[in-house]
């Protein structure tokens, strides 16, 4: 007969109806969903081309190399540096609501903006700009589903000239919402302690202890390697297909809520190296299948790494 296969229980999948609130979301015989809870979070590569000069839009390009972006983008697309941009200079931290405020006018956006970020890298760094974005209150974010690599590789039309935008005045925004979606060293201890989920998206070397840095890339001075105790290893790019889009809602689900053990009615932080990874995986545990309690740990292993008496675990 065989082993048989392992079923999400039913309170997972009627919490997950309930947080959908999506009548037209269908359930297969494996219970799990067969549409994204949030499919209006992602445009298509189509779908973008014919709209490039749509009022109410802007495009924006993150991406890790910081350079690509003049080398050719999307027309009409601004940039915006994840760290030039977003991150504060001295103390480690993201800027202010006055500096977010003064970056979004700049760029002619306004609350009402449908922000559409795309990048490089599976829209690794298009994720962490629109986390960054949903810190600070904006609500009208999407993702280009396949990003800039997508976009290329179709053929589609790139230009390298920097567009204009009349200057907004866009409002400081009342707060951050670090509460909400953000999670700190101590809120992370806590969910270890509490046996609460913990997703670590680093690779499986650096889930390990087998390397304290990504593989191919430079060290960044964390003293111990490691895991979170507690925490369970989900690389972010397992959501992704290879054309850099993301991975079917039942697929999705069978990752997040099977293996990793991801429930609607139980708080779930994700973490990586600095946050930018675990933002990727926050969008598809947030938007894709519709959870509304999961935080980034953008403090990650390079606090955790170098914290004094921070428990951790190789495996």
């Amino acid at each position: 007969m065989g082993t048989p296969r392992r079923r999400i229980p039913d309170e997972i999948v009627k919490s997950l109806a309930r947080l959908q609130e999506r009548p037209e979301i269908s359930h297969s015989m494996s219970t799990h969903p067969t549409q994204y809870a949030h499919p209006e979070a992602l445009v298509e590569t189509d779908w973008l081309e014919k709209h490039l000069n749509d009022d109410g839009i802007r495009i924006i390009e993150s991406n890790e190399d910081i350079l690509l972006y003049d080398t050719g983008h999307i027309p009409g697309a601004v940039h915006i540096d994840w760290r030039a941009d977003l991150q504060d200079p001295v103390i480690r931290d993201y800027i202010s609501p006055e500096k977010f405020a003064r970056l979004c006018s700049r760029h002619g956006i306004t609350p009402d903006t449908t922000c559409i970020f795309y990048g490089d890298k599976a829209n690794w760094w298009a994720c962490y700009a629109l986390w960054a974005f949903r810190l600070f209150g904006h609500e009208k974010v999407k993702i280009l589903n396949g990003g800039r690599d997508k976009w290329k590789a179709e053929r589609r039309p790139m230009t390298r000239e920097v567009p204009k935008y009349p200057e907004t005045n866009y409002p400081v925004p009342k707060k951050r919402f670090d509460k909400e979606i953000r999670a700190f060293f101590d809120e992370a201890l806590a969910q270890s302690k509490g046996g609460k989920p913990l997703i670590d998206v680093r690779s499986p070397g650096e889930y390990k202890g087998e390397i304290t840095h990504m593989p191919e890339y430079p060290q960044e001075g964390v003293l111990r390697g490691g895991h979170i105790p507690g925490a369970k290893s989900m690389p972010w790019k397992t959501a992704t297909n290879d054309d850099a889009t993301f991975k079917p809602a039942n697929e999705l689900a069978k990752i997040y809520l099977e293996q990793c053990g991801v429930k609607p009615g139980t708080d779930t932080i994700v973490y990586c190296r600095i946050g930018e990874r675990s933002s990727h995986t926050w969008f598809v545990l947030t938007y894709l299948l519709g959870l509304d309690n999961v935080r980034n740990y953008d403090g990650s292993w390079t606090e955790w790494g170098n914290k004094v008496g921070a428990p951790i675990e190789k495996t």
